[in-house]
C-alpha cells in the first residue's frame, strides 16, 4: 500500500513534470514528493526522473514504468467504481418470508414497490408461519410478531399491532354485543389454529387483565378465513387491526369491547409488535437494512400502528 502511494506521486510527476506543481496537487511539499520518488527509485532499482532546475523529465524506465502504472491504475479506478457502484445498487436475492396476510396485504406491496426502486434484485417472497430456524443465510429476513429469543438472530421493530374482536353487523343484531369478556362464553368465536389454537383471548386494560377461554363451530389457519366469516356473520372473531382496517371503516365489521384491548397471549401483553429478523454478525447485506428501513418508513407514513 506503501509503493501505491509512491507509485500516484510519481505518475502525478510525470504529468505535471514539475514537482512543485505536483506537490500543490497532491497537498505534499515539494521535499516529501522528492523524498517518495526517491524510495520508489530505490525499491525498483533504476532511474525514474531526470531533474533539473527548471524541469523534469522521464528516463526511459520511467516512461515505461508510466504508461504500465498508468494501465494499471485505470483498471483499480475502474475496480473502486464497480465496487462502489454495487454498494449503491443492491443487487442478488433478497428472501422474505412472512405470515400470509401480513404478507399479501403488506410485504407484498412493499417488496414490490422496493424491487421497483432497486430493479438488480432478485425477490422471494415466501407466505407461511416462520420459526427461527428459517434465517440460515445472509440474504433473508422474517417479519413476523413471534419472539425468537435466539442468540444468532437479530431484529428490529417494525410496527406495532392490536388484536380486534369483532363481528359483523348481522351477527350483533341477532345476538347482541357482548358486555363483557365472560359474555363471549356464549357467543359463537372464530378460532385462529395457526401457529397453535388461541382460544384464550387476553383482554388488558388500566385496571386489570383477564383471559377467557372461548369456543366456537369454526377454526382456521388463516386471517383472512376468519375475517370472511366473521363478515358472514358467522360469529365473533380476534384479528390483528392490520387486517381489518378496512372493514371497520365501511362498517362491514364492528369492533366490541373498545375499553379492552385484545392480545396474543399473557406473555406478549396487550399490544405486540411485527419484528424483522435477520442473522446476527458484524456484516449484515445493505439489501437487509434497506429492506427493513423502507417497511419502517412505509408504515411510519401510513402512520399505522
Amino acid at each position: 500500500m506503501r509503493d501505491l502511494l509512491h507509485i500516484a506521486v510519481f505518475m502525478k510527476v510525470a504529468e505535471t513534470r514539475n514537482l512543485t506543481a505536483a506537490a500543490h496537487e497532491l497537498g505534499f511539499t515539494p521535499s516529501a514528493v522528492s523524498r517518495r520518488i526517491s524510495r520508489l527509485e530505490e525499491n525498483l532499482g533504476v532511474k525514474l526522473l531526470v531533474r533539473t532546475t527548471r524541469h523534469v523529465g522521464l528516463t526511459e524506465a520511467g516512461q515505461a514504468f508510466y504508461e504500465k502504472s498508468a494501465h494499471g491504475l485505470n483498471k483499480l479506478d475502474e475496480a473502486v467504481a464497480h465496487v462502489s457502484q454495487m454498494s449503491r445498487e443492491l443487487h442478488g436475492t433478497l428472501r422474505i418470508t412472512t405470515p400470509p396476510c401480513f404478507g399479501r396485504l403488506h410485504v407484498t406491496p412493499a417488496a414490490s414497490e422496493f424491487l421497483a426502486l432497486h430493479p438488480q434484485l432478485t425477490i422471494e417472497v415466501l407466505l407461511g408461519y416462520p420459526n427461527d430456524r428459517v434465517v440460515d443465510s445472509a440474504d433473508e429476513v422474517v417479519i413476523c410478531s413471534a419472539d425468537f429469543g435466539t442468540s444468532h438472530l437479530a431484529f428490529e421493530d417494525i410496527v406495532p399491532m392490536k388484536h380486534v374482536v369483532c363481528a359483523a353487523p348481522d351477527y350483533i343484531a341477532r345476538h347482541g354485543v357482548p358486555a363483557t369478556p365472560e359474555d363471549l362464553l356464549r357467543h359463537n368465536c372464530l378460532i385462529l389454529m395457526r401457529p397453535f389454537p388461541r382460544d384464550e383471548w387476553l383482554f388488558a386494560r388500566p385496571d386489570g387483565a383477564r383471559s377467557v377461554r372461548v369456543s366456537g363451530g369454526f377454526r382456521a389457519d388463516s386471517t383472512e378465513a376468519l375475517c370472511v366469516a366473521a363478515m358472514r356473520g358467522l360469529g365473533v372473531a380476534r384479528i390483528p387491526d392490520y387486517a381489518i382496517s378496512r372493514e371497520l371503516a365501511d362498517g362491514s365489521l364492528v369492533a366490541i369491547f373498545s375499553d379492552f384491548i385484545g392480545a396474543d397471549n399473557r406473555d406478549t401483553g396487550p399490544i405486540v409488535t411485527m419484528k424483522a429478523y435477520y442473522l446476527r454478525g458484524p456484516y449484515v447485506a445493505p439489501k437487509i437494512r434497506a429492506f427493513i428501513e423502507f417497511l419502517k418508513t412505509g408504515f411510519s407514513d401510513q402512520g399505522a400502528g
